[in-house]
């Protein structure tokens, strides 16, 4: 009786981690419940189950800190429950409901260090960066050892396009904790604005070697290869490694058709082009890719109609571009 029973709470165990991956914003939503109600130990519980690959794990892993701050008594209940509708408040780009409430958490624990980083999350937000580095500073003082103060103020610093206090803030985080899966994106982030681009490379492999599945650092790193190092077909592999996964990702089609067409497979580039248009019948840019493809094949009926769609159907943030398709037309109407 009692093998059965372990059996079944296994089960049942393991089938809630999977329905937790399938919908992490109900398992958030469930842990702020409890933290209003004071519930902090099964607030933490739920809060768990938030895989770090989603959205909602920013959020549930500040709500999953202050649940257990308030179990282990260095926070009150009324900070624990403050800081909770701060984040609840951000959450929904209530900033200035979010930076009312950290207030007065400060004033509540004036020596808690989490406050100070939270509020600072709001002014940076507000772009006030000034002020959000300076609540990061106290949060550091107050703790030296969380690396998500320097993930944020690295963030932050890089906002200001201070990239070598920005890399050095993340490259901090990142010795503190290895597996800290946003300070790697960050920085790479940081790395390509400084130009440093085989940094970034190896910042998105790391990520890829901690988790396979992170289809967000394999395309990224496909867009360094493509665009910065124009190693084709590494991106081309990458691009690839996307759509195995995600079948229907039509930036991934497009990033790898320019890939081909930048190393002259054109049938493969028409090929990802033509994805891109029957997912997306009414996204432009894949037409302007797909008209300069068959404008070098030499099928240039088709690639006026595609420069004509392109133009009539572009955003004003296109201007360089339409212009270009319109020059192209003029050319192409004079040599048939």
């Amino acid at each position: 009786m009692k093998t059965w029973l372990m059996i079944l709470v296994l089960t049942l165990v393991n089938l809630r981690l999977c329905l937790g991956k399938d919908a992490p914003e109900d398992y958030l939503r469930k842990g702020r419940e409890y933290i209003l109600q004071g519930s902090f130990e099964q607030a933490k519980i739920e809060l768990g189950y938030v895989p770090r690959a989603s959205r909602d794990y920013g959020p549930a892993r500040l709500l999953s800190e202050v649940a257990k701050d308030a179990i282990d008594r260095k926070i009150q209940t009324d900070t624990a429950v403050l800081l909770c509708r701060g984040i609840d408040s951000g959450y929904n780009d209530q900033w200035d409901n979010a930076l009312v409430l950290f207030d007065k958490a400060v004033s509540l624990e004036p020596d808690y260090p989490k406050a100070y980083a939270m509020r600072g999350n709001v002014y940076a937000y507000k772009g006030d960066y000034d002020r959000a580095i300076a609540d990061y500073d106290r949060a550091i003082e107050l703790n030296p050892a969380n690396a998500g103060f320097y993930n944020d103020r690295g963030i932050t610093y890089f906002d200001k396009n201070n990239l070598n206090q920005a890399i050095a803030d993340l490259s901090r985080a990142i010795e503190m904790d290895p597996v800290y899966q946003a300070a790697y994106f960050n920085r790479a982030d940081a790395y390509i604005s400084s130009g440093k681009y085989d940094q970034a490379i190896a910042d998105y492999s790391a990520l890829i070697s901690m988790d396979g599945e992170n289809n967000d650092a394999v395309f990224s790193r496909g867009m360094v290869l493509c665009y910065h190092k124009s190693r084709y077909d590494e991106a081309i592999a990458d691009f690839s490694r996307v759509l195995e996964k995600s079948p229907q990702d039509t930036e991934a089609y497009y990033n790898r058709g320019v890939a081909y067409a930048a190393k002259r497979l054109y049938d493969q580039a028409l090929a990802d082009f033509n994805m891109v248009v029957i997912i997306n019948p009414q996204g432009p840019l894949a037409y302007f890719a797909r008209a300069d493809v068959y404008e070098k094949t030499g099928r240039l009926k088709e690639a006026a109609d595609d420069y004509r769609f392109f133009i009539r159907n572009a955003a004003s943030a296109d201007f360089g571009l339409i212009q270009r398709a319109q020059e192209r037309i003029k050319s192409l109407e004079k040599s048939s």
